[in-house]
């Protein structure tokens, strides 16, 4: 399962990163948190335990199409 982060960085842009959830427990665990509206606690866990697949700078477009997108800034 492929997941787009946009990480917010202080004094510039938004960070963008494609993440892999590599292990079954971990996508389970994401699902989960997802569906009972823990969005925060599933970014935090993918920036934790994800394998980064790509960095993408400003403006580059999505190489994929990422099964969720997750914006920091937009979590509570």
């Amino acid at each position: 399962m492929q997941i787009l982060l946009v990480v917010n960085r202080k004094g510039s842009k938004y960070m963008r990163i494609i993440v892999k959830a590599h292990t079954k427990l971990l996508k389970e665990r994401v699902i989960s948190l997802l569906e009972k509206d823990r969005g925060r606690e599933a970014f935090d866990l993918l920036v934790k335990k994800a394998e980064v697949e790509a960095y993408l700078p400003p403006g580059k477009e999505l190489p994929i199409r990422p099964m969720v997108t997750l914006v920091e800034d937009e979590l509570s």
